[in-house]
């Protein structure tokens, strides 16, 4: 535990030091006696201080949400109110400055209250302010303040830094799957209509679509041999089936889709409008799937309808958001490690050495996965060590900085596999929508949207918006520059309108629909 003196302690000990040594020199005693009866009471009160913060953390002195599950799902940009329970179990009234959250970058917080006054054997309830600004899995970890002691009366002189992690998960859904989800689909049963949205097409059955001439390959069982007795020729009996239609959306989540302030980066535009068609498509009957792809496939669900598979592209959707495994992460082994320790330390009950190796952090940080508000995956690592520490963040929710190179070079060729894995499949995928970027100079991109097209699939391309800042023409000037700084925004902007349509151009001649794609209005 450390003592640490506030400014006005700080100052007025100087003082008293100043005048102290002044009453020497000039060898003035009532100079000295002042000078030395304030230095006495500042020594005096730092040991109470202590006494009383030593024997507050003895008694016990905790921190507990009025919560009833670990973790809170919420809507990206929704607003929550929590409230956290800090409690003084000591005989002593003490006062709680400073009052801050400790939580992911990617959410903000709000306090109700900077500054709390700690009564004696009661529970102090401060109320924070939630908002996720990406979907995604995001730690609120706890409570940090400086403890003073309220010294004759006052505000104290020195004070004491505490830490209470008590964590807490925030899962954060595109707002329109959580507002599905919250709804009473179908009544208090929660079903959709069974029957879903259905379309005909030919097929085996008993329902006749047409009678039509016989051609080279039709089956014998198709004749329809009293119609062609009757015409004087061969004629074939064309049946028709009913099937619900189904759709099957492709997500580009590439880690430099990330970039720039969250809530405006393009692909959290892309999410938001790709949880808007599934939930138009799921509200029409349809069975909707969805393949979430990067430099491989980061998540996979397969055709399906009802709640429960709508949650599962929900929970599916938080993959995109992933940075934690290898192959994503821009962090290396000792960074890990570095960042596991220092969430691990206010955890742990017992002392450990503050000097320890990146294994014996993994395996500390194993033991304490039990408080994680989260259920982690296996990540991807490349030593069982490094696996431990990139479990530990992903269970409670702290966030890891993507790789540097991105990784569109790659994600095209992952595409470009997927699409070809669904035009196989065509008996069973009516319709494909990509949303992600498309690159004219991208053959393998190209020739999957025409196997795709020639399997008979229907393809719609939704493509991913530029960062606002850089898609807004009110920004930039009209006419004539007048610093470097507009002339430079001016030029990124013509480039990006540039690319649009050059992209746009270039998907139309693959054959493939196209859609714009503008994200929520903020």
């Amino acid at each position: 535990m450390r003592l640490y003196a506030t400014s006005p302690a700080f100052q007025v000990g100087l003082a008293g030091a100043a005048l102290l040594v002044f009453g020497v020199l000039m060898r003035a005693p009532p100079a000295m006696a002042f000078g030395a009866a304030i230095v006495t009471t500042i020594a005096f009160a730092r040991a109470k201080s202590a006494l009383t913060v030593t024997e507050l953390r003895g008694s016990g002195f905790e921190m507990n949400w009025a919560l009833r599950d670990r973790v809170l799902r919420l809507a990206v940009d929704e607003t929550v109110t929590l409230q956290a329970d800090i409690r003084n179990r000591s005989n002593h009234v003490v006062r709680a400055v400073n009052v801050r959250a400790i939580h992911s970058s990617l959410l903000d917080v709000t306090l109700d209250a900077q500054e709390v006054l700690l009564e004696p054997q009661a529970a102090t309830r401060v109320g924070l302010t939630v908002c996720a600004r990406r979907i995604g899995r995001w730690g609120l970890h706890g409570l940090s303040f400086e403890v003073r002691d309220t010294f004759a009366g006052g505000d104290g002189l020195f004070e004491v830094p505490l830490l209470f992690l008590n964590p807490v998960g925030i899962e954060a859904s595109p707002a329109p799957l959580r507002a599905m989800q919250r709804s009473a689909i179908g009544g208090r049963a929660r079903r959709a209509d069974p029957s879903g949205c259905t379309s005909r097409r030919k097929g085996e059955s008993s329902s006749v679509r047409e009678l039509r001439e016989y051609s080279y390959g039709d089956s014998m069982r198709k004749l329809a041999w009293k119609a062609s007795a009757r015409r004087g020729k061969l004629l074939v009996r064309e049946t028709e089936q009913e099937e619900v239609q189904s759709s099957f959306y492709v997500l580009d989540a590439s880690v430099e889709l990330w970039a720039g302030d969250p809530g405006t980066a393009p692909l959290d535009h892309t999410v938001h409008e790709l949880a808007k068609s599934i939930r138009g498509a799921v509200a029409r009957g349809e069975r909707v799937g969805l393949a979430i792809v990067a430099s491989r496939v980061l998540a996979w669900v397969e055709l399906g309808a009802g709640p429960k598979h709508t949650e599962a592209i929900e929970q599916a959707l938080f993959a995109a958001s992933r940075c934690v495994d290898a192959d994503r992460c821009g962090l290396r082994t000792t960074e890990l490690a570095r960042l596991v320790f220092e969430h691990l330390r206010p955890l742990e009950t017992t002392r450990q050495n503050s000097r320890a190796d990146v294994e014996s952090v993994a395996l500390r940080a194993e033991a304490q996965l039990d408080r994680a508000p989260f259920a982690a995956h296996d990540p991807i690592a490349t030593t069982e060590t490094e696996a431990r520490l990139r479990k530990y963040l992903e269970a409670f929710g702290i966030e890891t900085p993507p790789l540097e190179h991105g990784e569109r070079a790659v994600s095209e060729a992952t595409i470009a596999s997927v699409l070809d894995t669904l035009a196989k499949n065509r008996k069973h995928v009516g319709s494909i929508y990509v949303f992600g970027p498309f690159r004219a100079a991208s053959a393998v991109i190209r020739s999957a949207v025409r196997r795709v097209r020639s399997s008979g699939i229907a393809i719609v391309w939704a493509l991913t918006p530029f960062e606002r800042t850089l898609s807004r023409r009110e920004a930039y000037p009209a006419g004539e520059t007048r610093t470097v700084a507009e002339a430079a925004n001016y030029a990124v902007h013509l480039r990006v309108r540039a690319a649009e349509r050059r992209n746009a151009a270039a998907l139309s001649a693959s054959g493939a629909k196209r859609l714009n794609l503008r994200g929520p209005s903020k």
